[in-house]
């Protein structure tokens, strides 16, 4: 395999979720619904945390330029708004695993407030629900460490 390659853990929402039954130990609990089908599953944390788990396939590199409000540069991430809302009603963090395998966590609430805050909330011209963005610097590596 060359430097440019990635080794390709996870590729589905399924997959995120096996892997973070191996690599976490979490529960499944549920699964939320979006326009196509499920786009989360809610699990609970080996501390009994809820969380939605969500797979990425990569980064929001528009970020800086959709967002200018935000100071600094970078990437950053999306949530679908029925999901945060669901998740910050029910004090629920956010469990991204991204195709390579690393897992970032944010609390829902935290997100939605950063959201509102900045002015990141958007309907992408491909989806039909609204999505709230932060950048990349605001979400916690939990696995691999």
């Amino acid at each position: 395999m060359n430097s440019k390659q990635k080794e390709l853990v996870v590729n589905s929402l399924q997959d995120a979720l096996d892997y973070a039954i191996k690599s976490l130990h979490v529960r499944k609990r549920g699964e939320h619904q979006g326009e196509h089908g499920p786009i989360a599953y809610w699990v609970a944390l080996p501390d009994n945390t809820l969380a939605a788990l969500c797979f990425k396939r990569d980064w929001l590199h528009s970020f800086s330029q959709l967002f200018p409000s935000w100071e600094g540069k970078g990437w950053g991430q999306t949530m679908n708004m029925n999901l945060l809302r669901e998740a910050a009603n029910r004090f629920a963090r956010i469990l991204i695993v991204m195709e390579d395998g690393t897992i970032y966590i944010k609390d829902a609430r935290q997100w939605l407030y950063l959201a509102r805050k900045h002015g990141s909330i958007r309907r992408p011209s491909t989806e039909q629900e609204l999505e709230a963005s932060i950048p990349a610097r605001e979400l916690v590596r939990l696995y691999p460490k």
